[in-house]
């Protein structure tokens, strides 16, 4: 059983109204999941929502019983809804779940940003924060790059840790459970962002769930990358291998030496990517090349640079 604080206990009982109490009894039940032995504050969070209907069902009933965040999230892409009726061929119902998501998301408190990737600018978290961010690139690059600490939630357990400001302790959270698994020694040269996403792709082929620690052998620069390749990174390997953290040898925060990656002075196991590999699932993904009739550019959103090198490519073609 959860230990609560007394002011946790209160949410539960409802003293702080109908939609705290809800969310609190959505906490309370992930905790006994988890086995969680109590909660903590969260400082930040981010609610992956996707304007489907589940999403606004949830959103709306949260709502219709009063509730209010404590810690502001930031939210994935909804549109502007007026503008998105007039230029698309979005049926009205798609019309009305959008306006309808919307407007909940403004009444709960939430930072409308329309943003997949708000940790690179709007919502970024110090190393060791505790914090809850849904979204497949959010998790792992919070986790990773930023040494913070959030587990992989779902759109409704993040939503209903920014109304309660807590989660339960269990997961990442903990020290223990950040530690890497396996040593990644990447010996493809990783010259361009789009080769991370092909390593995001493999690994989890290769290695299934476990955290990597990666060893960036025959990179030119190893110190260097982009935000653009470590979201791709993330991204790919959390959607592709539930992957939600991996760490870098002498660059994330918690990787500064091997011992410090692994917790330990031994490395339990490890493997090599080559380039072949790279190679050979980009082939099996991508299609004959030939004439395209539509582009559609990200999820994540891509960073200001990635749009200046998509329009330099295309620039003066038809």
């Amino acid at each position: 059983m959860v230990k609560l604080s007394l002011a946790e206990q209160q949410m539960l009982d409802g003293d702080f109204g109908k939609g705290t109490q809800t969310a609190m009894k959505i906490q309370v039940a992930i905790a006994e999941a988890f086995d969680a032995p109590y909660m903590v504050p969260i400082s930040r969070a981010h609610v992956a929502l996707s304007n489907q209907e589940a999403d606004l069902w949830f959103v709306e009933k949260l709502v219709s019983q009063g509730a209010k965040c404590k810690i502001r999230p930031t939210v994935n892409p909804s549109f502007n809804w007026e503008q998105m009726s007039q230029i698309t061929n979005l049926s009205s119902e798609d019309v009305d779940i959008v306006r309808r998501t919307d407007n909940a998301y403004k009444k709960i408190g939430a930072l409308m940003t329309y943003d997949c990737t708000p940790y690179l600018q709007l919502n970024v978290p110090k190393v060791d924060d505790i914090i809850s961010y849904s979204e497949s690139s959010a998790t792992p690059f919070v986790n990773s790059v930023y040494g913070a600490k959030t587990n992989r939630e779902s759109a409704q357990s993040a939503l209903c840790a920014a109304v309660t400001g807590v989660v339960p302790y269990y997961g990442y959270l903990m020290k223990e459970n950040r530690k890497g698994e396996i040593l990644v020694n990447v010996l493809a040269k990783m010259d361009y962002d789009f080769d991370f996403q092909l390593l995001g792709y493999v690994l989890p082929l290769k290695i299934g769930f476990k955290i990597p620690v990666f060893n960036f052998a025959n990179k030119k620069e190893k110190n260097n990358f982009s935000n653009a390749s470590l979201m791709n990174l993330g991204a790919q390997m959390n959607t592709s291998g539930n992957v939600a953290i991996y760490h870098i040898l002498g660059y994330t925060p918690e990787a500064n030496t091997l011992e410090n990656a692994f917790q330990s002075n031994l490395v339990p196991e490890e493997i090599d990517i080559t380039q072949e590999d790279l190679d050979s699932v980009r082939d099996k993904i991508s299609a004959p090349i030939g004439k395209i009739d539509f582009a559609l550019f990200g999820c994540p959103h891509l960073t200001f640079e990635q749009i200046e090198i998509v329009t330099k490519i295309i620039e003066g073609k038809n």
